[in-house]
């Protein structure tokens, strides 16, 4: 049901416009049709219900996206301004990266707009993303400000509009009309602009960058040497906050919690203590979605997880299963249907569902078993760095295609540099990640920072070594549209059928791949 809701709501973006409302009524009586036959077909009620739910998943993926407003085609849009009297309230504020040598480095802003000259209400942006060149003073998040701004482009409606700002001015204004939920994102920029300014005191350089990509999701701190490092060295997905460091984070702090629990209550029974120990992994979760930011990829990290971990394990199914994924994707594509179209949704939910694929068929363990010659603690070393290796094939080759076809470039030392960096990351990034969150309401995060930016520096050295390496990037043409559909229709159908048939994916994916190169 999730792929046919994603190949529908495919469909509808690759129209020019929006479905007619009689094709979503007339999509109904096929399954009200398949239905009727449940009592004269009773042998085929299995095929009847999944043809009947297959259709209907793929009509409501068609017809989703007009009910949320995101029509397809492409609408009017007013026509860049230059110099434009714009009000509005500071949501967040940012630093752009210091690259300059002279002058205040130039600051982000993120504002949501109230007003703009010769402009309809109906048409203005949802955000508007403005930089402020050469700041004098900053204005603080939940100040309403007047400003003249010079904006490029508009995007359509309910999306982020970038531009400059030429003069700024803030407004003594009352925050009582304001939404809740703007206020929790004005709460939420106020407290990542204090724990970066904690960042930055204990630490300088990239490993001040590491740090504040990793807690606050902000990434503009690092030079472009370490950004370029790490991005021909296949080791970005590390600074993006996404399901990896979220699962870290939720299951570091679920084993802490279960042993405590279990510690602490001589008589706890294992369902109250694992109840206890998800609710505390669940409410670290959510604390880390809002100071970093809550962006897109933090946002489908939270629920995969919520999927996974709270509602499978509560109700005593597997945590990490086929079924977890399918349901995080379906509620992600329901909630935010333009994610279908972004490269991070393509590259968590590539990687994680074949992970998930091969995990659960437990061959792979079984076979690191019977080939070690260890036994005990060297065991489980061998199987550590053999499931290391393991994942970083599965996701690197779920993932690599994506990298080609959106970024046009696919760095060929992406396992040996994985390999070389992921045990720091995991081992001492993250943990000190945590430990410094948990100091900083007692100001002792000093030397959690410090220890954190000193693997945070060891990862960019190992980007820029590997990226160093002769041939460290193959360049991609850009390719064809609709390569991306079919690979990614390969992969589900390699991923989630079952027995032999399951290979017959790779007549989709093989040819994919070859489309690159065309």
């Amino acid at each position: 049901m999730a792929v046919c809701f994603g190949a529908g709501l495919g469909l509808h973006y690759f129209l020019e416009t929006a479905p007619p409302f009689w094709l979503a009524v007339a999509g109904v009586l096929p399954a009200v049709f398949l239905l009727a036959l449940w009592e004269v077909w009773p042998e085929r009620r299995g095929v009847l219900l999944v043809v009947s739910g297959m259709g209907a998943a793929l009509l409501a993926g068609l017809c989703i996206a007009p009910l949320k407003g995101q029509a397809a085609g492409v609408s009017p849009q007013p026509p860049p301004l230059a110099g434009a009297a714009v009000e509005g309230l500071v949501l967040g504020r940012a630093p752009q990266r210091a690259d300059r040598r002279e002058g205040a480095p130039p600051v982000r802003y993120a504002i949501a707009p109230t007003s703009i000259a010769g402009m309809a209400a109906a048409d203005l942006p949802e955000r508007l993303a403005l930089v402020h060149q050469q700041p004098k003073a900053l204005v603080a998040p939940g100040r309403f400000v007047r400003l003249k701004a010079d904006i490029a482009e508009f995007s359509s409606p309910g999306r982020t509009t970038d531009g400059r700002i030429k003069q700024i001015a803030a407004l003594d204004r009352p925050l009582r009309a304001v939404a809740l939920q703007e206020r929790a994102n004005i709460a939420s920029a106020r407290l990542s602009l204090d724990i970066l300014a904690r960042i930055q005191s204990s630490a300088s350089g990239d490993a001040a960058g590491i740090a504040a990509a990793l807690i606050v999701g902000e990434r503009t701190l690092l030079s472009w040497p370490a950004v370029e490092a790490l991005r021909k060295s296949g080791l970005s997905h590390l600074l993006a906050i996404s399901g990896l460091h979220m699962t870290l984070l939720a299951v570091g702090l679920f084993w802490v919690s279960a042993r405590s629990v279990a510690l602490a209550s001589r008589q706890g029974r294992r369902r109250r203590t694992e109840t206890v120990a998800i609710a505390s992994a669940l409410l670290a979760a959510c604390l880390y979605l809002g100071v970093a930011g809550g962006g897109d990829p933090a946002r489908r990290a939270a629920l995969m997880l919520l999927a996974t971990f709270a509602v499978a394990r509560l109700f005593g199914r597997p945590a990490f299963s086929i079924d977890s994924v399918a349901v995080a994707a379906l509620a992600t594509l329901i909630a935010w249907p333009e994610s279908l179209l972004q490269v991070g949704f393509h590259m968590s939910f590539a990687a994680t569902l074949a992970l998930v694929a091969v995990y659960e068929e437990r061959l792979s363990f079984t076979v690191m078993r019977r080939v070690s010659v260890w036994t005990g603690l060297s065991q489980r070393i061998w199987i550590f760095f053999m499931a290391l290796m393991l994942t970083n094939l599965v996701a690197g080759g779920a993932t690599g295609f994506f990298a080609g076809y959106h970024f046009n470039r696919i760095p060929v030392y992406w396992l040996l540099a994985n390999l070389l960096a992921l045990p720091v990351f995991s081992f001492l990034v993250m943990p000190m990640m945590l430990a410094s969150l948990l100091a900083m309401p007692f100001g002792l995060e000093a030397a959690p920072l410090h220890l954190l930016g000193v693997g945070g520096s060891a990862i960019v050295a190992v980007g820029a070594w590997t990226g160093s390496l002769p041939g460290a990037v193959v360049a991609v043409p850009a390719s064809l549209p609709w390569s991306a559909s079919l690979f990614a229709l390969g992969l589900c159908w390699l991923c989630l059928w079952q027995g032999r048939w399951r290979f017959a994916g790779l007549a989709a994916v093989v040819p994919a791949f070859a489309l690159l190169w065309v």
